[in-house]
């Protein structure tokens, strides 16, 4: 999950489906469940959400094991899985499962990555408000863990989501501080993507 921090989403994919397959000679059903999860967590970045069926065999594997942190994975991903399938009142059914799994968990690297899942799907139905208060609550982890490079994503988030509201002041902001920190964490695709969207801007 390292690179998907420094923009190395492709590669996180390929070591994730790595473990997943020596989790599966190892027998370490917990592990593998963290890896299917986060599997599906990665290929979420590069817009892909084919792979169903690592994210319904790890929800059995954190249905089977006490792992609360797997379980709002878990949930989480049941949820945009559902979503991306256009079932929306069984995607806001494990939502309401992940909001109360996440009041058991305490501040971790998972929680952070929760809000931020959350936040993407809330921002799909385009509940941005809703988007903004679960990215604003990721920022708030990350900071706590020291986390430059997803404190960074969490900014961008919610500068995304002032552009969509129509502040673009404040978007250009947010986006001037992030293509900086994205720089000196050498995050390639991350500067690219904020260029991007000072491309919107300019045509607002």
């Amino acid at each position: 999950m390292v690179g998907m921090s420094t923009g190395g989403v492709k590669f996180s994919r390929q070591s994730l489906d790595e473990a997943i397959s020596i989790t599966r000679l190892m027998g370490d059903k917990r592990l593998r469940g963290y890896a299917l999860e986060m599997y599906y967590t990665a290929s979420a970045f590069e817009g892909k959400l084919d792979a169903a069926e690592y994210v319904e065999e790890g929800f059995t594997i954190f249905t089977e094991i006490d792992d609360p942190w797997g379980m709002s994975m878990a949930f989480m991903n049941m949820a945009r899985l559902a979503l991306a399938r256009g079932d929306r009142e069984t995607s806001q059914k494990y939502f309401g499962l992940l909001k109360a799994k996440m009041k058991e968990t305490p501040i971790s690297f998972m929680s952070g990555m929760t809000y931020l899942g959350t936040g993407y799907s809330e921002r799909g139905q385009g509940h941005l408000d809703a988007a903004k208060q679960h990215f604003e609550e990721g920022l708030n982890i990350f900071k706590q863990l020291r986390h430059k490079g997803f404190e960074n994503v969490m900014r961008s988030e919610i500068g995304h989501i002032a552009r969509m509201n129509g502040n673009t002041s404040e978007a250009g902001k947010i986006y001037r501080e992030t293509i900086t920190h994205f720089q000196d964490l050498c995050n390639r695709p991350a500067v690219a993507h904020q260029l991007e969207c000072f491309g919107f801007l300019a045509i607002t």
